[in-house]
């Protein structure tokens, strides 16, 4: 396998990698690559699709933008140098940045990007903006999309002919995107493949220029977009299905974790396969299930995950019960209330209720949990 360094022109990484504005009344997209340090593959696509829009002269219909996430872990090849940038997005950050200007480098970084993205949205109505993260991943893997779980988000990801997995929120605290659709924007994550691989560079060319497509930026039969889609169809085995996060193995900063070796992204494993190592301890797969981005780098709090395919009938249920607001059926139940009269948060007693509900809460999109001492605060990003 060839890596992407042996077969791309590598740019320099800077800031803005494009930008090309169009009236406020058309669709705004924006894509972020590198927001980890050893994950180049993302800026190095940017780059390319805009030499190629100005090379051929391909019009743009609405405003694109292209940046690079932290530049300062992408010159060190490090995932991040003194903590995790996609694990620090909320409102609470983002104001200490102003109150306090001495910061460290991924604040820093922080800073930069939020200062674009706020220049960018002002001023554009919330349903023509959509942000693409694009990540890689430290295993072999097959191009897929994470979202959280809203119908504007799955419609965009269900014209992408690659998996999508929902749940992402309940297991991580403080991505971008979580940030961003917690703003009312849609945002959605791509995963080309493994870091350093040219597949994985491939794959996100592919994506950028479906992503444009199906944003209304360029037409849905232009070559490039035919090429991507072609492209993205070829190398995808489950292309258009829908998963489920159901188990994070959380590791600490300081605990020693080593996965055994062979695992692949979606991966079906069978239950008391050796999984790997945890401070000296044998994991061993509990259940008959499929792996999802196990962890084979050093820097990196998720050891690997646990996921489950979502039926396409329990899709259109949940598409049907959001639809007509049967989220009102939830405060019928004992110890179910809305918090400060917002039908998108709600606080469940459990000192009153039973917390096992999960499949329910899921199909009306309530997936983010605040832990209380007797309480549990669950949150969904739609809040119409």
């Amino acid at each position: 396998m060839s890596t992407v360094l042996e077969e791309v022109e590598i740019p320099c990484f800077k800031r803005e990698i494009g930008y090309i504005k169009k009236d406020i009344n058309k669709p705004l997209v924006i894509f972020i690559g590198g927001i980890h340090g050893n994950e180049p593959s993302g800026v190095y696509a940017l780059q390319k699709v805009f030499d190629e829009i100005e090379k051929e002269n391909i019009e743009i219909d609405g405003t694109l933008i292209a940046i690079t996430g932290n530049l300062e872990a992408l010159k060190r090849k490090e995932r991040f140098l003194k903590c995790d940038l996609n694990r620090i997005w909320n409102k609470e950050n983002l104001q200490r940045l102003t109150d306090h200007p001495d910061l460290d480098v991924e604040n820093k970084e922080m800073a930069a990007i939020w200062d674009i993205l706020r220049n960018a949205i002002n001023g554009h109505e919330s349903k023509r903006i959509c942000i693409f993260d694009l990540h890689t991943t430290s295993s072999d893997s097959v191009p897929f999309i994470t979202i959280n779980d809203t119908l504007s988000n799955r419609r965009i990801s269900s014209e992408i002919p690659v998996p999508t997995i929902f749940g992402i929120e309940e297991f991580l605290s403080g991505p971008l995107l979580s940030y961003i659709n917690e703003l009312g924007f849609n945002a959605l994550g791509f995963e080309g493949g493994q870091h350093d691989s040219i597949e994985a560079f491939h794959n996100h060319v592919a994506f950028v220029w479906l992503a444009m497509a199906v944003k209304g930026l360029i037409s849905k039969d232009h070559p490039k977009v035919i090429e991507g889609r072609k492209h993205l169809l070829e190398v995808s085995n489950e292309p258009g299905k829908f998963f489920e996060i159901t188990y994070r193995k959380n590791i600490e900063d300081d605990d020693e974790f080593k996965m055994e070796e062979g695992f692949t992204n979606f991966q079906s494993i069978k239950e008391g396969v050796l999984l790997g190592s945890h401070n000296g301890k044998k994991i061993y797969s509990e259940w008959d299930t499929r792996i999802f981005m196990p962890l084979y780098q050093k820097q990196g709090n998720d050891g690997y995950f646990i996921i489950k395919p979502i039926s396409k009938f329990v899709l259109w249920i949940s598409k049907y019960m959001r639809h007509y607001e049967m989220e009102r059926l939830l405060l019928l139940m004992p110890g179910v209330t809305m918090v400060d009269g917002k039908k998108h948060i709600i606080k469940v007693d459990l000192n009153v209720a039973r917390f096992k509900a999960r499949e329910l809460f899921h199909l009306l999109g309530y997936r983010q949990k605040i832990y209380g001492e007797n309480s549990i605060t669950l949150i969904r990003r739609e809040k119409q």
